[in-house]
């Protein structure tokens, strides 16, 4: 390994702990007289998904892992890796939980969860909020609408380490000048595709905003307007019966599903995320904002967020000092380019060395809104997803779809 590997993959943590640290818990008045055992460390855990596995054979893992082991170098405190699956009764989350409930001292220093897994997981108290322990989120060096993935209802839970947004996607050659709204898509000839069976309806949704919507009424409550509802469906209509959607649209209920869709070319432009494109690359196409409403583009940005789990206050500080070492913008721009993701800091972004992937990304990026709270997606996303299907398959008109909508979601106690 280099010596200068803090040159290269930025600058050292400017304090650790000491790896022989010996915490010896308090006893509170009325406490038994038992001996309690006393907590050793010399080492940090930290949980990651198998993408972001360091011991893969991908130029992303390799750059991961010279990161971890410049810290432990500079440092002396070893890192634990353990790889969970990213969802599931074994996944980040489930295991988070069963650990929390099970032997809370069992749990790792890190984890790292997605966006939507970090609300959740404050919510259910499973984590350590990183206020008191860090500034860095002040830094203004992060893109806005990852600053705000940050924090829970004003506490800070995470650190962001990868980003990822909508985009669309686009076959040169067949598309020619990129759509820059519906009434371009309408106007073409080419077919489209997107999870139009996802529960979630993130399409739907980024598509109601740039219409005007909103997702929340003056309570708080989730909520959809009519009328930019009904904009949304009517372009859909008129989608399908232009035959502008693929025949199966109306069973894709993933992105995967979708994106194979547009690899087997039954559809020349595809409504994706960033890291779909960016993994892969493909050689006849191009990515652009995603297609919105009288040219107002918005697409949901989510992000892989570093949280800490640490049950014990005496390595809490060196779990944090790894996950800011880990959001350093020089690694993070070598890292974000070899994973196929977004990254978190305009500074690592400047650093990518494809200038024109660059330029179209930090256009992308400009158009991205923080992704909505669980809830709202969870109360929204059924309904939508239920019309959009009605109306792609033909089944019921745009207007008669955004009434049942709007029936379907009024608050409970107006009906």
């Amino acid at each position: 390994m280099p010596a200068d590997l803090g040159d290269i993959f930025g600058s050292a943590p400017t304090a650790s702990p000491d790896p022989g640290l010996v915490e010896t818990p308090v006893l509170t008045p009325g406490a038994t007289s038992e001996p309690v055992p006393t907590e050793v460390w010399n080492a940090i855990e930290i949980w990651l998904p198998p993408q972001f596995d360091p011991e893969g054979n991908t130029p992303a893992a390799q750059i991961l892992r010279n990161r971890l082991n410049a810290y432990q170098l500079q440092t002396g405190i070893r890192v634990r890796v353990r790889i969970k699956s990213e969802a599931g009764a074994a996944g980040l989350l489930e295991s988070v939980a069963l650990t929390k409930a099970a032997a809370p001292m069992n749990l790792p220093s890190l984890v790292l969860l997605t966006r939507q897994d970090m609300e959740t997981a404050a919510l259910k108290g499973y984590l350590v909020t990183f206020d008191g322990k860090s500034l860095l989120i002040d830094d203004p060096d992060w893109y806005p609408y990852i600053q705000q993935m940050a924090f829970i209802q004003g506490s800070q839970f995470g650190l962001p380490l990868a980003g990822d947004t909508q985009v669309s996607v686009y076959r040169r050659a067949q598309v020619g000048a990129v759509p820059v709204d519906w009434d371009a898509i309408i106007g073409g000839t080419s077919k489209i595709v997107f999870p139009a069976a996802d529960f979630s309806a993130y399409v739907t949704i980024a598509t109601y905003l740039a219409a005007g919507g909103k997702l929340q009424d003056a309570q708080g409550r989730p909520q959809v307007e009519r009328e930019p509802l009904l904009r949304v469906l009517e372009y859909y209509d008129q989608a399908a019966r232009r035959g502008l959607f693929p025949a199966n649209i109306a069973q894709y209920q993933t992105d995967l599903a979708a994106w194979q869709a547009y690899q087997d070319k039954s559809a020349d432009i595809a409504i994706s995320w960033a890291s779909r494109y960016l993994s892969q690359l493909p050689a006849d196409s191009i990515a652009a904002p995603v297609s919105g409403i009288d040219g107002t583009n918005i697409s949901l940005g989510t992000a892989w967020m570093l949280t800490l789990t640490d049950p014990l206050v005496s390595r809490q500080p060196a779990a944090v000092e790894l996950a800011e070492f880990l959001c350093d913008p020089t690694f993070q721009a070598a890292w974000t380019a070899a994973a196929g993701y977004l990254p978190t800091r305009p500074s690592a972004l400047d650093q990518w060395s494809d200038q024109s992937l660059r330029t179209t990304i930090s256009g992308i990026i400009q158009t991205t809104q923080t992704m909505p709270s669980n809830d709202v997606i969870s109360s929204l996303g059924p309904v939508l997803q239920d019309v959009v299907l009605q109306v792609v398959r033909q089944q019921s008109s745009p207007e008669t779809a955004a009434d049942q909508a709007m029936e379907r979601l009024l608050p409970l106690e107006v009906k």
